[in-house]
């Protein structure tokens, strides 16, 4: 892993991090909204609405995060094998086969904005 990779990864958890931290305030918010919906304040009941939407959408951030934290850290060696795969079938005297060409364009499709250096 290279050192662009590994700082990467870092602000990539520490980002995950402070989501964590927003993630205990908000459960609770809706710790303190369900006590009073359930002692009969009925006021409250939008408080828990609105913070179960945001608990749902925070859970859509982590799952995009983690999903991304992952790729980066198998990012090069899957680029690796893939570079080893395109080259063995392209310069094969047995293969004749086109089908890495349409890996190849794929996975650069997919693979393209993980491999942007900041």
């Amino acid at each position: 892993m290279y050192y662009s990779e590994f700082e990467r990864n870092k602000k990539i958890e520490g980002l995950l991090e402070k989501l964590a931290y927003f993630s205990v305030g908000l459960d609770l918010l809706v710790a303190v909204a369900t006590f009073f919906v359930i002692r009969g304040n009925e006021s409250y009941a939008l408080m828990l609405t609105i913070s179960n939407y945001l608990l749902t959408i925070e859970v859509g951030f982590t799952v995009i995060i983690f999903v991304l934290l992952v790729a980066m850290k198998h990012y090069r060696k899957v680029v690796d094998t893939v570079a080893l795969t395109s080259f063995r079938n392209k310069y094969s005297i047995t293969t004749k086969s086109k089908g890495h060409k349409m890996l190849r364009f794929v996975l650069r499709i997919v693979l393209t904005p993980f491999s942007a250096t900041r």
